[in-house]
């Protein structure tokens, strides 16, 4: 017997560069102050969820994104639940977050009011995951948070940490000779 598998669809991403000249509605979940990234070191980031509100996207939501940098830092005085419009613009090479027009305010205001119930639960989300995430990251000694190991990696044990009468394996200092 043969099976026919159908391949799943990923799930979307938000890549800011893709909405530039669009508005958005950000909701916010909090502001992590020193978050660890692979490429650039420590940075501030800010988590939230994304609504397109303008373009071939209307309508787009994009559920736990992290904002870095000046982007994070572009919503002072905001915290978690709040929600802002912005407009997304390209500056010479940057891609950032600027404050809406009156008519892009009204036109989100529109879109809050007929879409309450999904607003509150994306706020609700986002606050929560932004609670699930600071919760999970340990402090560092210097001021900065790291996320912690997977659940799925456990780091193997230290030598004080052995259980009493537990015999580390032999490790052979030499390279064996082939």
């Amino acid at each position: 017997m043969s099976y026919q598998f159908r391949d799943p669809t990923p799930p979307p991403k938000f890549s800011i560069g893709d909405y530039v000249g669009e508005v958005v509605l950000v909701v916010i979940g909090g502001l992590h102050e020193a978050w660890e990234t692979l490429d650039y070191g420590v940075k501030p980031a800010l988590r939230c969820a994304i609504v397109v509100l303008t373009g071939d996207s209307s309508g787009s939501v994009f559920d736990d994104v992290l904002l870095f940098g000046r982007r994070a830092l572009c919503f002072p005085g905001m915290g978690s639940s709040d929600v802002s419009v912005a407009r997304v613009v390209k500056e010479g090479r940057a891609i950032d977050l600027i404050k809406a027009s009156d008519y892009d305010k009204k036109m989100a205001a529109a879109w809050c009011e007929a879409n309450s119930s999904q607003l509150a639960a994306l706020v609700s989300e986002t606050v929560r995951s932004f609670r699930e995430n600071s919760a999970g990251q340990k402090s560092t000694g210097d001021g900065s948070r790291k996320p912690a190991p997977s659940p799925q990696f456990t780091p193997p044990a230290k030598e004080e940490e052995r259980m009493p009468g537990e015999v580390p394996l032999p490790i052979d200092e030499e390279e064996p000779g082939y």
